[in-house]
């Protein structure tokens, strides 16, 4: 038998594959196809035969999204998907018939061994290989079949480890939806990735290509589309489930459809918003404030002493590893730029874990918030040039952190991912939209004015604290010159200012509640539905929360 540490081609790969359930087999052959989209999806939007053929993106898209669904339904669903991706590929265009194409494409290309003909062909040679590994991801039923499709898919880019990390989360029953397609490693289609953010849509038209876009973006970061597990299963049948003579129309027909489905999930997704919060609140009568208490999905996790124990266990290598860190930035003087604050992060974590063994409770909520500074500043590009060989080990601490949560902590994240979607207008200014949003903390440390309690000023300072964490990657974004390292740095910033949002949210919504004034300045819930509906972004979502603090005197 095949041990997971031996998969290291082909054939180790095949020895191991075979040994499994072909539920195994579906899930590792639908990772291993989805790595490949972005070369297909490349290749079919941007050369001459697809037009020439009349190929669009949707067959191998709706093949995956069949083969996704495929693999959290029943026998009677999977094999009426399977139906379905079959007679897209009778009826329309599917990516296992571009193999052929592509090659004849080829054909015609005149002196192929030119040095200025190479990389055209190079394309067209990755494009004709993982249309056929679409191909036979979505059109496979047995086990044999799955293990083909797999194979055919990770031969093109050969990096076994990987399916070696698929398989580890197999064997521990993760759950692959909550993985990133590429783990903590550098994406190898990067560039054919961004070549879909740029082109995918099409203004105003009907052949708008965002929901497919989002999909994806979700099944390379790892995490549920809509944040929520079940509404994002629910609302992936539904797209799959519509009719087959409405797929067959095309894009024409069928994205508008989609687009359809999509905006009545994600609507319900955003009047969630105040579920993605740092923490819950309640009223303390005696002292008349509000008091920050963990949210109680968390609060279950981080107190049930057998998950809590096995929590503290998984962290011994991670506490090692940032006392060795502590020490070492010690040993240098705290002289790099950056060191101070990662050691004061640093520090909160391993008093947290050391808190935890005492007491017997972990506040998932700062873990988490802590464990995202760290991995802000870990994406910074002075860091590796300030810390030099230090930067290593540095980095794989935040990606020990980061995994340590992912594997215990789903539902905290999960909550979180309500937001991730929320994104600052474009045109407004980082530091006009920070102002805003200090204002509001400041509403919140007087009770707005002395309306509603006010709450109290050690879980306000944690407020502030993160204000001041995303002040400092304002600053950094203006001294980035890097565009990923931009991008990554601008969804962090947005990130952080919408679950301080959502957080002041519902504090005002309890607040209101403890004061009586329930029925004042309308629910919050209400004006982030109005939010939605208006297509507003991040400062809009800030705005309408400030609206209702204001209208109670604040």
């Amino acid at each position: 038998m095949v041990e997971i540490a031996d998969i290291k081609d082909e054939a180790s790969f095949r020895g191991w594959l075979q040994d499994q359930p072909q539920e195994v087999a579906t899930w590792i052959a639908f990772r291993a196809a989805a790595r490949v989209l972005p070369i297909w999806w490349q290749g079919v939007s941007d050369h001459t035969w697809a037009g020439m053929h009349d190929r669009t993106r949707l067959p191998g898209l709706s093949g995956l999204l069949f083969l996704l669904v495929s693999t959290n339904s029943d026998i009677e669903l999977s094999l009426k998907l399977k139906a379905a991706a079959r007679e897209l590929k009778k009826d329309a265009s599917f990516a296992g018939d571009e193999a052929t194409e592509i090659g004849s494409a080829i054909s015609r290309y005149p002196d192929q061994e030119r040095p200025e003909h190479r990389p055209q062909m190079r394309t067209l040679y990755r494009a004709a290989s993982a249309s056929q590994a679409l191909a036979l991801a979505a059109e496979a039923n047995k086990l044999e079949e799955f293990v083909h499709a797999a194979i055919a898919a990770t031969k093109i880019h050969g990096d076994w480890s990987v399916v070696r990390k698929d398989a580890t989360d197999v064997e521990r029953g993760s759950n692959p939806m909550r993985r990133p397609l590429w783990y903590d490693q550098s994406n190898p289609f990067a560039d054919e990735c961004k070549y879909i953010q740029r082109s995918g849509v099409v203004a105003g038209g009907r052949k708008n290509w965002t929901f497919w876009i989002d999909w994806y973006q979700s099944l390379l970061d790892g995490r549920p589309m809509l944040g929520d597990e079940a509404r994002t299963w629910d609302m992936l049948k539904k797209i799959a489930l519509i009719p087959a003579e409405t797929w067959e129309q095309g894009p024409d027909v069928v994205n508008p459809k989609i687009a359809e489905i999509w905006a009545s999930y994600r609507i319900g997704s955003r009047v969630e918003l105040f579920k993605a919060t740092l923490y819950d609140f309640k009223f303390d009568a005696m002292a008349h404030v509000m008091r920050a208490v963990p949210m109680p999905a968390d609060w279950e996790t981080l107190t049930e002493p057998d998950r809590l124990q096995r929590f503290l266990r998984d962290a011994l290598d991670l506490r090692e590893d940032m006392i060795d860190l502590s020490q070492a930035f010690a040993a240098e003087g705290m002289v790099m730029q950056g060191a101070g604050m990662t050691c004061t992060y640093l520090a909160k974590v391993l008093d947290e874990l050391e808190n935890a063994e005492t007491v017997g409770a972990l506040r998932v909520g700062k873990l988490v918030e802590w464990g995202r500074i760290l991995e802000a500043i870990a994406l910074r590009e002075d860091t590796k040039r300030e810390f030099g060989p230090m930067s290593e080990p540095f980095n794989m601490a935040v990606d020990k952190l980061k995994d340590l949560v992912r594997d215990h902590f789903a539902l905290t994240l999960a909550r979180f991912s309500q937001l991730r979607d929320v994104r600052m207008e474009k045109g407004a200014a980082p530091w006009e939209v920070l102002k805003d949003l200090r204002g509001i903390v400041a509403a919140v440390r007087d009770g707005s004015g002395g309306v509603l309690p006010p709450l109290v000023d050690a879980d306000a300072a944690i407020l502030d604290d993160i204000l001041d964490s995303i002040d400092r990657m304002i600053r950094e974004l203006d001294n980035t010159t890097s565009e990923d390292a931009r991008s990554s740095l601008k969804r962090e910033i947005d990130f952080q200012m919408a679950k301080v949002g959502a957080t002041v949210g519902l504090y005002g919504e309890k607040a209101k509640k403890a004061a009586g004034l329930a029925d004042k300045g309308g629910k919050s819930a209400d004006k982030i539905l109005i939010w939605e509906k208006r297509g507003k972004g991040l400062w809009g979502l800030l705005r309408a929360i400030r609206e209702v603090l204001e209208s109670l005197g604040g």
